[in-house]
């Protein structure tokens, strides 16, 4: 089950997705995988009634 607890994880996830998409040489491959990854986490997020960024820090992905 998928509650606010792990509500921190997926906005992180989020985050490492949206970097990973920016990073020109990785390929196809890893940019379609990392869309696919990032519409996911936002689905859950969503789910969630949050927002895709932690609150908490200003952004995700604060290395938790």
């Amino acid at each position: 089950m998928i509650d606010e607890f792990f509500a921190g994880t997926w906005q992180d996830i989020y985050s490492q997705q949206q970097k990973l998409i920016k990073i020109v040489d990785a390929g196809p491959a890893v940019r379609q995988r990392a869309e696919r990854d990032m519409q996911v986490a936002l689905d859950v997020i969503t789910s969630l009634g949050l927002s895709p960024i932690n609150d908490d820090t200003g952004e995700a992905g604060h290395g938790d």
